[in-house]
C-alpha cells in the first residue's frame, strides 16, 4: 500500500515494503564528539567516500593526470579547509559566488585519497574509482625502471593499489552515510498550520536513479558507451557489472525501516530561446516518524556530520526530543519550531565550527 506523506512532492512510487525492526525509543543526549577523524582511517575514509560519492568527482581528463574534487557550498568553506588541513593535500579554490572547490591533483595525493576510501564506496561512482586506481597502478608499472628523478620520487611515495569491492557492510558500521548526508541530505522542520497546528521534523536523502559514464576523456578505457541505470551497468560484449543507486537506497531505507520512493521532476530549460524540458529521476528516503527519527539520531550521534548541516541537525534533534515529551501538536512545540526556523538551513546566518575543533 502506498504511504501518503504530505511532505513529498508529486509523482512518487512505492519501491520497497516495510520490514519490522525494533527501534529504540530512548534518545541519547550526548553527541559523540570524541571520535578522532584524523587518527581513525575507517571513520575518515568512509566519511570521505560518502562525501565524494555525493558532491565529489574522480576523473582523468584526456591526456592528463587524474584529479579528485569536492564542491562545497560557500558557507561550508570552513569544512573544505579542515579536510585540506587534516589530509595534508590539495587546495581550496573559490569556484563561483556560492561554491568552493577542494581539488587534489598530484599523484601522491591522489594515491593517498584512493587508499583512504578503498573499500568504503557504495554507489556507481565506484566505476570512476576503479578507473583512477588502474591509472595509478599502470603508472607504477610503466615507470618502474625510469631514470627520471621526478618520476622516481613519485614512484617512491606510492604502491600498487589492491582495489577492494563495493562496501556491503551495514549502514551503521561506518561514517559513509554521514558523508553523503553532508552532500545530499537534509534535516527539515515542517510547520503545518491547519485546524491544528503541528510541527513535523524529518530527515531526507535524495539521490538520482541513473548515472551516465563519460568516456570521452580517456581513450584507454575498456568500458565504452556505458549507462548506469537503476538495474545495472552493461558493456556490449563484456561482463555485466551490478552497480546501481536502487541497491544502496534500499539498504538505507531498510536500516531505518521506512519506504523508498521514486520521484520524477520535470524542469524547463531555456536553451537558445527554445522551451525545452528535462525529466530528472531520483530515489528519495524521508523519515518523519518520531520513533524512526530516534534511530536517525543514534546514527548521527555516533558518526557526526562535519558540514554546517551539523548545526541544523542539532536543532532538528532538539525538536525531536521536545516533541517526544510534549507531542508534535502542542502549541509550545509549534512555537519552538517557528523560532528555530529563523536561523536554520537556508535561513541560517550564524555559523559556529566548534564541532570541527572537538574532532581533533
Amino acid at each position: 500500500k502506498k504511504q501518503k506523506i504530505p511532505l513529498l512532492i508529486n509523482n512518487f512510487k512505492l519501491l520497497n515494503n516495510q520490514i519490522n525492526i525494533n527501534d529504540s525509543k530512548e534518545v541519547s543526549n550526548n553527541i559523540n564528539n570524541n571520535i578522532k577523524y584524523l587518527n581513525d582511517n575507517k571513520i575518515l575514509g568512509s566519511y570521505l567516500a560518502g562525501l565524494i560519492e555525493g558532491d565529489g568527482t574522480i576523473s582523468i581528463p584526456k591526456k592528463r593526470k587524474p584529479q579528485i574534487s569536492i564542491v562545497f557550498n560557500k558557507k561550508d568553506k570552513e569544512l573544505a579547509n579542515y579536510l585540506c588541513n587534516i589530509l595534508e593535500c590539495g587546495n581550496v579554490y573559490n569556484l563561483s559566488k556560492n561554491t568552493v572547490n577542494y581539488q587534489i591533483q598530484d599523484i601522491p595525493s591522489i594515491y593517498k585519497i584512493l587508499t583512504l576510501i578503498n573499500g568504503y564506496l557504495r554507489t556507481p561512482k565506484y566505476y570512476y574509482y576503479i578507473n583512477c586506481c588502474e591509472f595509478i597502478n599502470n603508472y607504477i608499472i610503466k615507470n618502474k625502471n625510469t631514470n627520471n628523478i621526478k618520476i622516481k620520487n613519485i614512484i617512491n611515495q606510492i604502491n600498487i593499489i589492491d582495489i577492494k569491492p563495493l562496501d556491503e557492510s551495514n549502514i551503521n558500521e561506518n561514517a559513509w552515510l554521514s558523508g553523503i548526508t553532508d552532500a545530499d541530505g537534509n534535516f527539515s522542520i515542517s510547520l503545518l498550520n491547519g485546524i491544528r497546528k503541528r510541527v513535523r521534523p524529518y530527515y531526507r536523502l535524495e539521490l538520482k536513479q541513473s548515472y551516465q559514464i563519460n568516456n570521452n576523456n580517456n581513450n584507454n578505457n575498456i568500458y565504452k558507451n556505458i549507462i548506469i541505470s537503476n538495474t545495472e551497468i552493461t558493456k556490449k560484449g563484456k561482463d555485466i557489472i551490478n552497480l546501481n543507486y536502487f541497491k544502496i537506497m534500499s539498504k538505507i531505507a531498510t536500516y531505518f525501516n521506512v519506504e523508498l520512493y521514486s520521484r520524477n521532476r520535470e524542469l524547463n530549460l531555456k536553451n537558445n530561446n527554445l522551451n525545452e524540458t528535462k525529466i530528472y529521476y531520483t530515489y528519495i528516503i524521508i523519515i518523519n516518524n518520531i520513533d524512526k527519527n530516534i534511530k536517525v539520531i543514534e546514527y548521527f550521534n555516533k558518526y557526526p556530520l562535519l558540514s554546517s548541516k551539523y548545526l541544523d541537525y542539532c536543532k532538528w534533534k532538539e525538536i525531536i526530543e521536545y516533541t517526544n515529551i510534549y507531542s508534535q501538536s502542542s502549541e509550545s512545540s509549534y512555537n519552538l519550531g517557528l523560532e528555530i526556523r529563523k536561523n536554520y538551513n537556508n535561513t541560517r546566518t550564524i555559523f559556529n565550527w566548534d564541532h570541527l575543533k572537538n574532532l581533533k
